[in-house]
């Protein structure tokens, strides 16, 4: 089989590098333009993203760390979300085990090593499928064919894809800074501001910064502001210049025709808080690992079946917009700032869960929502992690909703006080008391 991977970013390499590891027989292409940059910035992972790249690359976790930048990364900590707790976290639990900080840019450089292929650095300007061949022009007009093709160029355009918009998610832009703080850290930060939340990312070498925020209401003058008072109050020095990336979140209606599979930021978007990114990737992969080895082993054809087609399109439809559901959750009990930004993204909330009401998703986060609420609120304390560690995880409790489970789902109700009667601490920051 002639297979090829489009795009040269994370999901780009992370495809390359799983077909050389596990489809060693296939003539295998990659395809991307080296004069596109990789975005590079630091980036939290889930615990599947640890068992991949240990097996991917054979490294021990000190070897990957003189790579890549990598530190442990135990789970998330939430400053001023919700208006009950001052701090949360959702830590990862026991079965899952631990995941990783790092860095993107250097990820990339590292997989390189680990990916056998025919690489052409070009630029793609057409991609044709039917469903059994896919054609790919390049910019100099050539053209190649394909039996199968992993398309990871970044977002589509929507005029020509057809894409559910989440407006569930209030943000819809990033402005990032590497600083040349060392942090000992093993948990990435998300900081409510009165703009939206920053990320905290520790790597070996410096400490990643990232303000996510809604363009549409808030100015990058004003981001910036805000983001180096925290700079300041971190003692955290930037190491770089302010970058500013705008970013869709949404999820492809199709993301596979059976020869042409959409992957990474080609195939879906959600704002970073949950570090999703990584794992649903690694989701995409597995499927259409399933589907190549039916391809060449030919036992049922079932790469002639539009049902099965079907199958796979509904199951990442539903599986991203649950993740969607779940992220947009955060946001329900507002945080310590009472801002339009935290008002509106209370709505967005509501409306989003509306929407999803009669759905197969909003059955599965309403399902999961109502189960969270019988667990211990401790599960959500940042100076508990052993104790609620040692919590015994309830039987069938490897069910997944948005590949959230039922414990996550706990930590996060009960830190931004979704289960709770509000108290005294709910007083938002930027309200004033009227007398009388």
């Amino acid at each position: 089989m002639r297979v090829a991977v489009l795009g040269g970013g994370t999901a780009g390499f992370m495809a390359a590098a799983h077909l050389t590891k596990h489809f060693p027989m296939l003539d295998l292409y990659h395809i991307h333009d080296s004069r596109i940059p990789t975005i590079g910035v630091g980036e939290g992972t889930t615990p599947p993203f640890v068992r991949w790249v240990h097996e991917i690359t054979g490294l021990t976790f000190e070897e990957l760390q003189s790579r890549c930048s990598i530190t442990h990364k135990d789970g998330i900590r939430f400053e001023d979300w919700g208006r009950t707790n001052p701090t949360f976290a959702h830590y990862f639990s026991l079965p899952e085990g631990g995941a990783y900080h790092l860095s993107a840019s250097g990820l990339v450089h590292l997989l390189r090593d680990y990916v056998v292929a025919s690489t052409i650095d070009a630029r793609v300007t057409d991609v044709f499928s039917d469903g059994h061949r896919v054609r790919v022009t390049l910019e100099d007009e050539q053209q190649f064919t394909f039996d199968f093709v992993f398309d990871a160029r970044g977002f589509p355009d929507p005029g020509q894809v057809a894409c559910r918009v989440i407006h569930g998610i209030p943000t819809n832009g990033a402005l990032v800074v590497r600083t040349r703080l060392r942090s000992s850290l093993t948990a990435t930060r998300a900081v409510a501001r009165p703009f939206g939340w920053i990320f905290v990312i520790p790597l070996t070498t410096d400490t990643a910064y990232g303000y996510i925020f809604d363009g549409m209401q808030t100015s990058r003058d004003e981001v910036e502001r805000d983001l180096r008072e925290v700079l300041e109050a971190d003692h955290a020095e930037p190491s770089a210049t302010f970058r500013h990336l705008r970013f869709p979140n949404f999820i492809r209606r199709r993301f596979f025709d059976g020869a042409l599979f959409a992957i990474g930021n080609a195939a879906s978007f959600i704002e970073p808080l949950e570090a999703t990114a990584i794992g649903i990737t690694l989701e995409e992969l597995r499927i259409a690992s399933f589907w190549l080895l039916e391809e060449i082993l030919q036992v049922s054809k079932t790469g002639e079946s539009e049902k099965c087609l079907a199958i796979v399109n509904d199951h990442l439809f539903e599986l991203i917009e649950e993740a969607a559901l779940f992220v947009s959750w955060h946001y329900a009990k507002g945080s310590s700032y009472d801002t339009p930004f935290w008002r509106q993204a209370c709505a967005r909330f509501e409306i989003f869960r509306r929407e999803t009401a009669a759905l197969v998703t909003g059955s599965a986060f309403e399902a999961f929502v109502a189960g969270a609420a019988n667990w211990p609120s401790e599960l959500a304390l940042v100076d508990n992690r052993q104790a609620f560690a040692r919590i015994p995880i309830e039987q069938g409790s490897n069910a997944s909703c948005g590949s959230f489970r039922q414990d996550s789902f706990a930590k996060v109700g009960h830190g931004i006080g979704y289960f709770e009667l509000p108290t005294e601490r709910a007083k938002p920051r930027g309200t004033v008391s009227v007398p009388g």
